[in-house]
C-alpha cells in the first residue's frame, strides 16, 4: 500500500514543475545559496559563488621523460541530488570516478593491474551525510577491466570556503605499490549540483540551491493529500525506496515516474522543458561541451518529453506498472512509436549521429536510438580495438572536450592541456605523442576512423609566421551566413577574394588592432572570426569553436 500512495503522489506533487520553471527561468540566475544542511553558518541564506578562473593547476607532463598517461572521467557529466535529506531525498551527493593508466611507448600499453590509483577532492567540503559505499573524500580506486573505477564518491557543491563550486576538481594518482613513486598524475571535473526548479511551482526560498526546507515541506503536503500517505509527519523517505532507478515488478523506475507525469504538460516546449530541471544558465550548466556549442540541445539526443518520457513508460522497468499505460495515453503519437527503453540501463547511442564516415550535420538526432548493454554505454565503452575507454580522450559525457566550463574556460579541459597544450580530445589534430613515442598516421587509427577536416586552407601573406597548424575553412558549416559577410566585397572577375590577397588583410603586423592585419581578421576583437563566435555566445546562440585546436586541426 505504501507503494501505491507514493507512486500516485510523487505524480501529483509536482504537476507543474517544469512549466513554471520554464516561465520563470530567472530562478537559474538567483544567487547562489546552500542548504541548511551544507551551509557554512546556520541560519545563512545566500553565499557567494567560486570566482571565475579559480586556478586548475594542470599537473605538468613531459613527453620526453614520462612514461604514463593517465586519465579520469565522471561517469556523469553532472549529477544532481535534492539537498534535503532531513525531509526526503531525490538522488544523493555521490559520484563514480573512472579513470585509465596508459604506459607510452611504440605500441601503448593499457595497465590494468599491478599500481595503485588514489583520489582526492581538492578544496571542496564534506557532504553531511557519510557515503552507503563507504568512500569518502579521499580513497583508492579499484581495478576493473582495464579501468579503475571508485562508485560513491561523497561529493558537494560547496567548496572549503563555504562557496557555491558545482565543479569540484579531484586529482588522481598512478603509484608503484612497492615503492610508492608516483608513476602519473592527472585531475578532471566530478561536476554536482543541487540545482531543481521546485520552488518555481511549490514556493519556498528559490535562492538556495537545492530544495528548501520550506519547498520540500509543501512537496510532500501535496504528496500526502494527493495520495493519502502521512510522509510530511513521518520520517524522511528516498524516493527510490518505492521508485528503483531501473526498475522492477513494482511502481515505475523513478526517472519514468518523474519525466512520464510532467511530459503531459510541457511535451510541446522543446528544449525549454529540460531547461525547467536541468540547471542551464551559468553558473550551472548541465551541457556544456562541444555539442552545445554547435547549437545541439538535449532533444538531439534524448528527443522531446514526449519521446523521452514514452521511451521510459514503454521499457521492461515499467511494464507491470498500472500507472504506464495511463500514462502513454496522455502523450499521444511519441507512445506510438518511439523505442522503449530501460533508464540508465539504455542511453543515446553515438553511432546515432556519428557514422565515422562523414561528420554529422546539425539536424542529426540519436532520439530512439538507444545503447545496449552496459559495454555499449558511453561512461564504460571502449575503442574499436577493445582497450582504451572512449572518455578517456574524449571526456565525460555533457563535458566532452573541448568543454566551456562557465567558472573557467579550460577547467573541464585540464587533461587535453596537461597532454598536448590544447582543448581537445587526446589525440586529436595529429597529437598521437600524447601515447605514442613513435610518429603515427592518425588515418590509420585503430581506435576509430579519425576524420580528416574538410573545406578550404586559409592561405597568408609574406612575413606572417604561423605558430600554430594551418586551418582549414569549412564552408559547409557557415552556409547560413550571407558570403558578403566574410568576403566583404565580394567577388571579383568570377573569382572569391582571399582573405591575404593585396589590399586585404594583408600585413604582417597587427600592433594597434590594425584591421589590415591577417592575425587580426580572424583572432581581433569585434568583426573577425574569434570576434563572431564571441559575439554568438554572448547572445546565446550557437557560437562554435573558441578554443584554438577547434580551427587548427591540421597536423
Amino acid at each position: 500500500m505504501k507503494r501505491k500512495r507514493l507512486l500516485r503522489s510523487v505524480y501529483c506533487a509536482g504537476i507543474s514543475i517544469f512549466f513554471m520553471a520554464w516561465c520563470f527561468p530567472a530562478f537559474f540566475d538567483a544567487p547562489q545559496a546552500a542548504s541548511k544542511s551544507q551551509a557554512p553558518a546556520e541560519g545563512s541564506k545566500t553565499i557567494a559563488t567560486a570566482a571565475y578562473g579559480s586556478p586548475t593547476g594542470a599537473p605538468p607532463f613531459d613527453p620526453a621523460s614520462s612514461a604514463f598517461v593517465l586519465s579520469a572521467w565522471s561517469d556523469t557529466g553532472l549529477r544532481l541530488f535534492s539537498d534535503c535529506d532531513a525531509k526526503f531525498s531525490l538522488g544523493g551527493p555521490l559520484v563514480t570516478l573512472r579513470a585509465q593508466l596508459v604506459r607510452r611507448g611504440p605500441k601503448p600499453e593499457i595497465v590494468a593491474g599491478g599500481v595503485t590509483l588514489e583520489y582526492v577532492l581538492e578544496d571542496m567540503q564534506a557532504p553531511a551525510a557519510a557515503s552507503p559505499s563507504g568512500l569518502a573524500s579521499r580513497g583508492q580506486m579499484k581495478a576493473d577491466g582495464g579501468v579503475f573505477a571508485a562508485g560513491g564518491i561523497p561529493v558537494a557543491p560547496y567548496n572549503a570556503n563555504g562557496e557555491y563550486q558545482p565543479y569540484p576538481l579531484v586529482r588522481v594518482e598512478a603509484r608503484d605499490p612497492a615503492t610508492g613513486a608516483v608513476l602519473a598524475v592527472t585531475k578532471a571535473v566530478v561536476a554536482n549540483s543541487a540545482k531543481y526548479g521546485c520552488a518555481a511551482c511549490h514556493g519556498g526560498d528559490a535562492s538556495v540551491p537545492g530544495i528548501s526546507p520550506e519547498t520540500a515541506a509543501r512537496i510532500l503536503a501535496a504528496h500526502d493529500k494527493l495520495s493519502a500517505t502521512k510522509l510530511a509527519a513521518g520520517k524522511a523517505e528516498a524516493c527510490v525506496s518505492c521508485h528503483p532507478e531501473t526498475g522492477g515488478s513494482g511502481p515505475v523506475p523513478l526517472s519514468a515516474a518523474i519525466h512520464g507525469f510532467h511530459a503531459q504538460k510541457v511535451k510541446n516546449l522543446g528544449e525549454q522543458a529540460c531547461a525547467a530541471c536541468h540547471p542551464a544558465k551559468a553558473p550551472t550548466v548541465f551541457s556544456r561541451d562541444h555539442h552545445a556549442d554547435r547549437g545541439l540541445a538535449c532533444t538531439h539526443c534524448h528527443g522531446s518529453m514526449a519521446v523521452h518520457a514514452a521511451s521510459l513508460l514503454l521499457g521492461p522497468g515499467s511494464s507491470g506498472a498500472k500507472s504506464a499505460p495511463k500514462l502513454l495515453a496522455l502523450l499521444g503519437d511519441p507512445a506510438k512509436t518511439v523505442a522503449p527503453r530501460t533508464p540508465w540501463a539504455n542511453e543515446p547511442e553515438c553511432s546515432g549521429c556519428h557514422d565515422f564516415k562523414t561528420r554529422p550535420v546539425v539536424s542529426a538526432s540519436a532520439a530512439g536510438k538507444w545503447s545496449e548493454g552496459a559495454s555499449a554505454l558511453y561512461h564504460l565503452r571502449k575503442d574499436d580495438a577493445g582497450g582504451l575507454a572512449c572518455a578517456a580522450c574524449h571526456g565525460a559525457a555533457h563535458a566532452t572536450y573541448p568543454c566551456e566550463n562557465p567558472l573557467g574556460r579550460d577547467r573541464d579541459n585540464v587533461a587535453p592541456i596537461q597532454y598536448q597544450g590544447f582543448a581537445g580530445p587526446l589525440g586529436a589534430n595529429g597529437s598521437c605523442a600524447a601515447c605514442h613515442t613513435q610518429a603515427m598516421d592518425p588515418a590509420a587509427s585503430a581506435h576509430h576512423p579519425m576524420l580528416a577536416p574538410k573545406g578550404t586552407a586559409v592561405r597568408f601573406p609574406a612575413g606572417v609566421e604561423l605558430t600554430r597548424a594551418k586551418v582549414i575553412f569549412p564552408h559547409t558549416a557557415h552556409a547560413a551566413l550571407d558570403c558578403l559577410k566574410c568576403h566583404h566585397a565580394g567577388y571579383v572577375d568570377g573569382g572569391s577574394l582571399s582573405c591575404s590577397q593585396a589590399g586585404c588583410h594583408d600585413q604582417a603586423d597587427p600592433a594597434g588592432g590594425n584591421p589590415l592585419a591577417f592575425r587580426n581578421a580572424f583572432h581581433g576583437e569585434g568583426a573577425s572570426c574569434f570576434g563572431c563566435h564571441q559575439a554568438r555566445r554572448k547572445a546565446g546562440q550557437p557560437f562554435g569553436p573558441l578554443q584554438c585546436g577547434g580551427c587548427h586541426v591540421m597536423s
